[in-house]
């Protein structure tokens, strides 16, 4: 059962997945807790690549218009 992220911003969803992967590296969550927080890492991590290949198609289109400009 994998639930949908939808973040307010690319920068809480980042700041999200810090804290989470912070808690993994104090070792301060427990097996049950691991696994809801793993899942939900992992979903915040999909949610911000796709959201920043966006971005990134956005810009070589923008570079690309520019670039014909100066052509």
């Amino acid at each position: 059962m994998s639930s949908k992220i939808t973040p307010k911003s690319l920068s809480a969803a980042f700041e999200e997945l810090e804290k989470i992967a912070e808690e993994f590296e104090d070792e301060t969550i427990d097996l049950e807790g691991g696994i809801a927080k793993l899942e939900k890492g992992l979903s915040l991590a999909a949610f911000l690549k796709k959201e920043l290949s966006k971005m990134e198609n956005k810009v070589v289109r923008i570079k690309e218009k520019y670039q014909e400009i100066d052509d």
